[in-house]
């Protein structure tokens, strides 16, 4: 998986990241400062707590933005979902908020990354409401 991710994001785009959750698809990351992704890294190490946000700027739409957990904003990782599981989640407005925390919590738990030879694992924490 390191060397497809490597390869084909070379091929594509130096800012592009291949990510891997758990779940049956691959994400496509598009870090807004990857060299700011790997001084995080650096720092923190490869085990990574991270928030899941729907972004909801005017100049994006259908996106989603990773942010560590610890409040810094240190990192963002933007990326689209499938269009059938946004399809599914955007359908009954009702549910949206419900969907995507199960979405979170279940496909997005715990998602893969390769830079630099090394597996880099951005684990969700839900939000703590206080």
């Amino acid at each position: 998986m390191a060397l497809i991710s490597a390869e084909s994001a070379g091929q594509l785009s130096e800012n592009l990241v291949f990510a891997f959750p758990s779940a049956p698809f691959v994400l496509a990351l598009r870090p807004a400062d990857l060299f700011a992704l790997d001084a995080y890294v650096a720092r923190h190490g490869v085990e990574i707590n991270v928030n899941i946000q729907f972004v909801t700027r005017r100049t994006v739409t259908g996106d989603w933005m990773i942010v560590p957990a610890d409040g810094s904003r240190a990192f963002e990782l933007q990326f689209s979902l499938p269009a059938l599981l946004e399809d599914w989640l955007l359908y009954d407005e009702r549910a949206v908020g419900r969907r995507a925390r199960g979405i979170k919590a279940d496909l997005l738990s715990s998602i893969s990354l390769f830079r630099d030879g090394r597996l880099i694992r951005l684990n969700y924490q839900r939000p703590h409401r206080g």
